[in-house]
């Protein structure tokens, strides 16, 4: 999805634009953050815009997941953003790793899976891949239905 936003796809774009309205900001996880971030003053410059909207899971400065409610000024918190990963986590990671039946021509995706994990934390979680195969794949080996999968 960060992709894609990267690149305006207008799927992506879309989804985003709606999320905006959430009181649960999108997800991002630390090592998709690095995957695509460079030193690149333009791409800084567009993951801004996109950082400032999302929750970075468990990184210091980040926005909180959820928005403050605004006729209170009171802002809650999301457990499993919060929390993060915890090692039983890390554990479960390995299975999903070592069960899923990842396409032929693609190796286990840590990253992938993380991401599949802590979608799974959260009820009616939406992931918007531009690789479904894989995440579907790992969303596979939870007992998660009302996990939804898109591409982007």
């Amino acid at each position: 999805m960060l992709t894609a936003l990267l690149d305006r796809k207008a799927k992506a774009v879309a989804i985003h634009e709606a999320a905006k309205s959430a009181s649960h900001r999108p997800v991002l996880l630390g090592p998709v953050l690095a995957q695509v971030w460079r030193q690149d003053p333009a791409l800084v410059h567009r993951l801004g815009d996109v950082l400032g909207d999302c929750t970075v899971i468990q990184a210091r400065g980040a926005q909180f997941a959820m928005r403050t409610v605004s006729h209170t000024g009171v802002t809650v918190q999301c457990i499993p953003c919060t929390a993060g990963f915890t090692l039983v986590d890390y554990k479960r990671l390995g299975q999903i790793l070592g069960t899923a039946r990842v396409p032929a021509k693609k190796r286990p995706d840590p990253v992938d899976a993380m991401v599949v994990l802590i979608a799974a934390h959260h009820r009616h979680a939406v992931i918007c891949t531009s690789d479904p195969e894989d995440i579907t794949a790992y969303s596979r080996t939870l007992n998660k239905p009302d996990l939804v999968i898109t591409q982007v």
